[in-house]
C-alpha cells in the first residue's frame, strides 16, 4: 500500500464502555483485522489511557484527547457517536460504522427540523446486516453503504455437546419481559430441575463457558443490527428462542432456534416450556442438536468470512478516497 507513513490512518471511534458490549468487540476485531492485512488502524476512544478490558485484542487505542487527525486519514464513528458533542473536537467522520441502524436517529426528536446532514456528508455507511443495509438505503438513498459479515471465534464459543438442564439470559435486555418468561415457567412448576443462569459482568471466557453448559437460550433483542449472543449461543450449541431483534432473522434458523413475536411472553414461555419438555427424551438427540446447531453458526459466521468482507469493504472505500 505504498509508503506505510503517508497511508491513511483509519481511526475506529469507540465509546468507553466497561460493560461487555458487542458493538465494541467488533470495533477492536476489525482494527485487528485491518492491521494484519496492511492497513494503518486504531481504535479511538476519549480518555487517555482507556481500552476495554472484558476480552482479549491486540488492537492498538489512542485517546481523542491526545490523537491529530490529519485530512487524509479517515476517521469511522459508530451510530451512537453521531451528534455527540463530546467528539467533535476529533473532526468530522469520513465513515459511518453503523451496526445498529435502528439507533440512527436516536439524538432525533418529533418536531425538530433534523435532515441527518452528516449522513448526507459522509464517503459511506459500513453496516452488519441486510436488514441495517436495507434501512439505510432506504432513508438515504444517496448514501453508499456497504456490508461486512460479523465473525464467532470458534477457539471461544464452541460446543462440547455435553448439556446441563441450564437456561442463560441477559438481564439487560428487557428485563421486564424476561421476568414475566421466567414466572410464568415457575408458576407452573416448568423449571424444577432447571438452573436459570443470569449473564452480566462476566468476561468473554466466562460467558462462553455457561452458554457451553446451557440447553437454552433466553433471545431479548430488540431492534439490532446483529445481534451476537444469539448468535454466540448457537456456536456453543444452546436452542436459542426469543426475539431475533430484526436484524437476527438472517441467522433465526427453526432447525436451531424458536422465532418469538415482540412481547409475546405467553408464546416465550411456552416454547420454552415445550423445548425443555422434548429435551428430556435423550441425551444423544440433544448432543447431536447441540452439535449441528454450533456447526450452522461457526460455518456461515466465520472469522474467515468476516475477515473477507473487512477487507474488501474497505479496500473499496479506501479505493473510493485516493480515487
Amino acid at each position: 500500500m505504498g509508503d506505510p507513513m503517508s497511508a491513511p490512518m483509519l481511526y475506529f471511534a469507540c465509546p468507553d464502555v466497561s460493560e461487555p458490549a458487542g458493538g465494541v468487540k467488533v470495533i477492536y476485531r476489525h482494527v485487528e483485522i485491518l492491521r494484519r492485512n496492511g492497513f494503518r488502524a486504531s481504535v479511538l476512544h476519549r480518555r487517555r489511557g482507556f481500552r476495554c478490558g472484558w476480552f482479549e485484542s491486540a488492537a492498538p487505542a489512542a485517546s481523542a484527547e491526545t490523537v491529530r487527525v490529519r485530512p487524509e486519514d479517515i476517521l469511522v464513528f459508530p451510530e451512537t457517536c453521531v451528534g455527540d458533542s463530546s467528539w467533535e473536537k476529533v473532526g468530522a467522520p469520513s465513515v459511518i460504522f453503523n451496526q445498529n441502524a435502528y439507533r440512527t436517529f436516536d439524538r432525533s426528536a418529533l418536531g425538530v427540523r433534523d435532515d441527518q446532514s452528516l449522513y448526507r456528508r459522509v464517503r459511506a455507511a459500513v453496516v452488519v446486516s441486510e436488514d441495517s443495509r436495507r434501512y439505510l438505503r432506504h432513508a438515504f438513498p444517496k448514501l453508499s453503504v456497504h456490508r461486512v459479515r460479523v465473525g464467532i471465534d470458534a477457539s471461544v464459543f464452541g460446543c462440547s455437546g455435553r448439556k446441563k438442564r441450564q437456561i442463560a439470559f441477559m438481564p439487560r435486555k428487557l428485563l421486564e419481559d424476561a421476568v414475566q418468561v421466567l414466572k410464568i415457567l415457575e408458576a407452573r412448576g416448568a423449571l424444577k430441575g432447571v438452573r436459570v443462569v443470569p449473564i452480566q459482568h462476566q468476561d468473554e471466557r466466562e460467558v462462553a463457558r455457561i452458554l457451553r453448559e446451557s440447553l437454552i437460550f433466553l433471545s431479548f433483542s430488540v431492534q439490532e443490527g446483529c445481534p451476537l449472543p444469539p448468535l454466540e449461543a448457537m456456536a456453543c450449541g444452546c436452542f436459542v428462542i426469543g426475539y431475533p431483534g430484526r436484524g437476527g432473522r438472517e441467522y433465526f434458523r427453526p432447525a436451531f432456534c424458536r422465532t418469538i413475536a415482540d412481547g409475546d411472553v405467553l408464546g416465550f414461555s411456552q416454547a420454552v416450556e415445550e423445548v425443555l419438555k422434548s429435551s428430556g427424551t435423550g441425551r444423544a438427540a440433544v448432543s447431536r442438536f447441540a452439535r449441528d446447531a454450533s456447526r450452522y453458526a461457526l460455518s456461515r459466521y466465520s472469522l474467515r468470512a468476516e475477515e473477507s468482507s473487512v477487507i474488501r469493504v474497505w479496500k473499496r472505500i479506501a479505493g473510493d478516497a485516493a480515487a
